[in-house]
């Protein structure tokens, strides 16, 4: 089973890590690793997006950034 916990300002070494796990997707989206504390900021911690970090018997395996409503049209 996953557990999910909102991405807070304590799960910046957890994302790092995580990115650098899986260099090939941090090349695909074109990032520069270790990620600053300003695009962590911007990008997990804004209030138009939900951030989730999942765990697996207590290991952290994933990371969830969506938008929940479209700021444009409204959309889910």
């Amino acid at each position: 089973m996953i557990r999910f916990e909102q991405v807070t300002h304590d799960h910046f070494p957890i994302i790092q890590s995580l990115y650098a796990s899986v260099p090939a997707y941090a090349l695909l989206e074109e990032r520069v690793l270790p990620l600053s504390d300003s695009t962590l900021q911007e990008e997990f911690l804004n209030p138009d997006t939900v951030s989730l970090i999942g765990y697996v018997d207590g290991e952290p395996v994933l990371l969830i950034d969506y938008l929940p409503k479209h700021p444009k049209d409204g959309t889910p």
